[in-house]
């Protein structure tokens, strides 16, 4: 994506994104300081030649883009806190300068000057992790590294700094981030995040409506979506109860490959055939979560996963069925797309194919997110790519709905259709 880096327009969303984390703070407008460049010069003055490096063409460090973008921004500094107690926004902390160096592999890195510009919460005290920023392009990658460790050289892997900026302020404007006690937290999800998925999702029956043979031109008859005591038999996740009883349903039999909606019988049985000593139960006690804290079946293959072997054939998971693999999430060994864990991204789709593939997603990312923590697509992502497949006839519709065989999800000629870039 191409967005000339504009240094005082950054530094007005990092401003923007600070004032965001603090309006709640009492007198916290006392605290914020533009101190940036003095830090930098005293902090790294080893370093400043490197990081505002002149040349003919610009020979005055003051009017180099990055000087330009330090000068302008704000930090937040309370009496008794270092900087790097109090954060910028969700996930990310204020910059520090002895932190903006990062050694990468000789042979790969040396020429490029990246930075570590906001550095994130890391477990391991050897790595460094948190927005890189490519000094020379003003791109920005999202990465955890090891002491070493090299970072992304394709383009589509890096988003413009603005970007970035932007789509962290975006994650305010939709509630996701609060305050809790001390700590900014995120939330699972929030009722934007369902109205998109909602969204999407009639975006998607609407497409498939207008394939189906000789009915394009006449309206959607829309099925009333499942009723609410019925979800509340099961113990499912909040976003899975939320879409479920909201979501209309289509009145063609398949939605995507090999998967279809729930009506009342075949959500009632399925769920009813969950015995309190299910695994799925005993996976999530396991783990120490309620079972509505766990993922949950939204739209159900026609098919369960078998028995997978300890070295299955590809596209097979061998992990499925160990402690940790994907199989202890499924209601029934029932193949299909599921919600994510509700305690982090519950608005997050897992696919599971009737092979068992999971772990490594059918349709995923091609790059880590480049301007936060990672996280799958969610469900809102996933239909609108659904959609666009249905567009442009990478999938077949018939009567019934979408005809491609379910395999299209594992097969090595559709891979490249199941990689998502993001910007």
């Amino acid at each position: 994506m191409d967005i000339e880096f504009d240094p005082e327009r950054c530094a007005e969303l990092h401003n923007a994104l600070l004032a965001r984390t603090y309006e709640s703070t009492l007198h916290a407008t006392r605290f914020f300081e533009r101190n940036m460049i003095s830090r930098i010069n005293h902090e790294i003055p080893s370093v400043v030649p490197w990081l505002f490096q002149v040349s003919e063409e610009a020979p005055n460090p003051l009017d180099l883009p990055i000087h330009r973008f330090f000068s302008n921004i704000n930090t937040y500094h309370p009496p008794g806190h270092s900087y790097s107690d109090s954060p910028l926004s969700g996930g990310l902390k204020q910059p520090e300068p002895r932190r903006f160096y990062h050694s990468f592999p000789k042979d790969s890195n040396q020429e490029r000057r990246i930075i570590l510009l906001y550095p994130g919460n890391v477990q391991k005290e050897a790595e460094n992790g948190g927005l890189f920023l490519d000094l020379d392009t003003y791109m920005a990658i999202w990465a955890r590294l090891e002491w070493e460790q090299d970072i992304p050289h394709d383009s589509r892997a890096w988003l413009p700094l603005q970007l970035a900026l932007e789509l962290n302020l975006v994650l305010w404007d939709r509630g996701k981030y609060y305050w809790n006690g001390g700590h900014l937290d995120i939330r699972s999800w929030t009722q934007r995040d369902l109205g998109d998925a909602l969204h999407a999702w009639e975006t998607l029956i609407q497409a498939i409506h207008n394939r189906l043979p000789a009915e394009s031109s006449a309206a959607v008859a829309w099925k009333d979506p499942l009723p609410a005591a019925l979800l509340d038999e099961s113990q499912i996740s909040p976003f899975a109860q939320a879409f479920l009883q909201n979501a209309k349903r289509p009145p063609f039999t398949h939605v995507a490959p090999g998967l279809t909606t729930f009506d009342e019988q075949s959500y009632g049985a399925l769920m009813r055939a969950e015995t309190p000593t299910a695994s799925f139960r005993f996976r999530m006690s396991w783990l120490g979560l309620d079972p509505d804290q766990g993922p949950s079946l939204i739209l159900p293959a026609a098919v369960s996963v078998p028995s997978i072997p300890q070295s299955p054939p590809p596209p097979g998971d061998e992990d499925f069925d160990r402690p940790w693999g994907h199989g202890r999430y499924t209601i029934g060994r029932k193949a299909g797309l599921y919600t994510g864990f509700s305690s982090t991204h519950g608005d997050n789709a897992i696919l599971i194919t009737a092979e068992g593939r999971a772990g490594d997603q059918p349709i995923k990312f091609a790059f880590p997110r480049p301007w936060g923590n990672d996280q799958l697509l969610t469900f809102a992502d996933m239909f609108g790519l659904w959609t666009w497949y249905v567009n442009e006839e990478l999938w077949e519709v018939d009567g019934d709905g979408v005809s491609t065989p379910h395999s299209w999800f594992t097969r090595d000629d559709t891979e490249e259709h199941r990689k998502v870039y993001w910007g």
